[in-house]
């Protein structure tokens, strides 16, 4: 029988100020995904140069948290404040602006999709995103019409019988 050693790991806190700033960050971070459509839009807007900076910031900034050393951290955030933005400033420098309050985005599969709600909305938001390359635009109208029928009404059955259902996914 083999012995084995109980290891007790202590848990290390962040300090008042680390969790702070940690805090700021991701309030900064969730601006964006409102303003911007998140870090995925942006990143797939800017330089390739720019693009590996700010995942070279990324990689630094996890590893800090690993270490779990508040001071390094701070440091760490520091620096996220200023590649988050040098993204949006290079975004604006190459006329990219800010998603409308009813525009989503999505990466899905790799691409860059934008979501309205209406039919009508999607020429004003093609109008406003076409110049970023590759990208594609639906509304949730066209969306809701892709649905067949009787997809639909088992859905309806289902979230009746059960509160709270979603599907996860349709396979063929």
């Amino acid at each position: 029988m083999i012995a084995m050693k109980k290891v007790h790991s202590k848990k290390i806190e962040f300090s008042t100020s680390c969790k702070l700033r940690l805090k700021e960050l991701r309030d900064l971070e969730s601006k964006i995904y409102i303003e911007w459509g998140g870090r995925d839009r942006l990143t797939s807007l800017v330089t390739k140069t720019l693009l590996v900076k700010f995942e070279k910031a990324e990689a630094l900034f996890k590893n800090s948290l690993v270490l779990r050393d508040s001071q390094e951290i701070i440091k760490m955030v520091e620096m996220m404040f200023r590649a988050y933005a040098a993204l949006i400033s290079d975004c604006r420098d190459y006329g990219f602006k800010e998603i409308d309050p009813h525009v989503r985005c999505f990466d899905w599969d790799g691409q860059i999709w934008y979501v309205t709600d209406m039919d009508y909305q999607v020429p004003r938001a093609m109008n406003k995103h076409k110049a970023e390359g590759n990208v594609h635009f639906i509304s949730i109208q066209e969306l809701m019409r892709t649905i067949p029928k009787d997809l639909m009404e088992m859905r309806m059955e289902i979230a009746m019988m059960f509160q709270g259902s979603k599907f996860i996914e349709v396979k063929k």
